[in-house]
């Protein structure tokens, strides 16, 4: 449903099509091979891996199934979109929203294909498997200035369509053709000491207790005056 409001908005998302709980993929869908296919529900990349990618409607169908089965839960099919993998944090609320250092995971391209690049569990969370592929978290590389107002407007579009509050991530790929896809939007994201957000507050200027502060701040504010 975050697609199709974002959508509404004129945010360009990839195309994608959901199977229920033991719906089965009975016709190849009106999307572009290759898909990637995720648990409906889930967060921090859980249910994703290389196999989540998928080329072709038999192993469309086996992975929907394995989802179904290993996570009892909707399955959503996306159109993959090869490009770059950012993170952006936003912190604010109403027409006063802050865009954070966009913050990118970088792969080793001797190590992966395109279609490898993507933010596994693995990739995310496995340090040894970091290490193997070559895949870091750091301040997103130079990228032209049409490219870098867009990822802001969008985000800041998206923040205020889906109401979210005080601070969350949103992901987006920067495909080759300067073209900026909207993945998904985090409103619970990990702001520990030494993750992406977290780091992205502090070169903005935040050290860590200034940055949770900022967010206890937003929230205070939007019960000023009330009783």
């Amino acid at each position: 449903m975050s697609k199709q409001v974002l959508a509404y908005y004129g945010i360009q998302v990839p195309g994608f099509v959901t199977y229920r709980l033991q719906e089965e993929v009975r016709t190849s869908p009106p999307l572009s091979f290759p898909l990637i296919v995720k648990p409906l529900q889930e967060d921090a990349s859980t249910g994703i891996s290389q196999a989540s990618i998928v080329r072709d409607a038999d192993q469309l169908t086996e992975r929907v199934a394995f989802i179904h089965q290993n996570f009892s839960q909707a399955a959503i099919t996306e159109e993959f979109v090869e490009g770059r993998e950012l993170y952006v944090g936003v912190v604010g609320n109403g027409a006063e929203l802050e865009i954070l250092p966009v913050t990118e995971m970088v792969f080793d391209k001797r190590r992966t294909k395109p279609e490898e690049r993507i933010a596994t569990r693995l990739a995310k969370w496995d340090v040894a498997y970091r290490e193997r592929r070559g895949i870091r978290n750091l301040f997103a590389r130079p990228m032209s200035r049409g490219a870098k107002d867009r990822i802001a407007e969008i985000c800041r579009t998206a923040f205020r369509a889906l109401w979210l509050r005080d601070y969350a991530r949103l992901d987006v790929r920067l495909a080759p053709d300067d073209q900026v896809w909207f993945i998904e939007a985090n409103a619970n994201p990990f702001i520990s000491v030494g993750h992406d957000m977290a780091n992205a507050a502090e070169k903005a200027g935040m050290d860590y207790n200034k940055f949770i502060q900022r967010i206890v701040d937003e929230a205070l504010a939007r019960y000023a005056g009330q009783s």
